[in-house]
């Protein structure tokens, strides 16, 4: 999986699947790639999987890197993936952050916000985080359950 996520003749998005799959499975050089695919050169679809897989599978300096996406990025859909992967992460300094994003007044679009609160959600189930609902008090559940169920899907 390592090798496709290299390959730059296959498609970005199979290359963030593949980036993905390489940090789910435990792969040993998982955290090259996924270097790698942060850079902003890399295609949004590559950069969402990347995302995602320093969550999954954290490494020295991987919420450094995701919080650097969350300050660089403009694609949504690559900053959600940024946020799910703070709160897939065993690191709990993120969640400030992710409270000040998934909060009503934040100013961020409805895809960071719901993808903030699965975040917290996930540091939640993991007990590191006291009442997440009290954190995300006025989020749109439509829209949290509309995150939730594209979270669940790559998982």
């Amino acid at each position: 999986l390592s090798a496709l996520s290299r390959d730059t003749s296959a498609s970005p998005e199979l290359r963030g699947y593949a980036v993905l799959g390489a940090a789910l499975t435990g792969s040993v050089d998982a955290a090259g790639p996924v270097r790698a695919a942060l850079s902003a050169e890399s295609p949004p679809d590559l950069r969402r999987g990347a995302a995602l897989a320093a969550g999954v599978r954290p490494f020295p300096g991987s919420p450094g890197l995701l919080l650097r996406v969350l300050l660089e990025e403009r694609n949504p859909t690559v900053r959600g993936a940024a946020l799910l992967g703070l709160g897939l992460a065993p690191d709990r300094g993120a969640i400030p952050l992710l409270a000040d994003i998934a909060g009503g007044d934040s100013g961020a679009g409805s895809v960071e916000r719901t993808e903030a609160v699965a975040a917290l959600g996930q540091l939640s189930l993991r007990g590191t985080l006291a009442p997440a609902a009290r954190l995300a008090a006025g989020v749109n559940y439509r829209d949290l359950s509309a995150a939730l169920d594209m979270a669940t899907r790559v998982f």
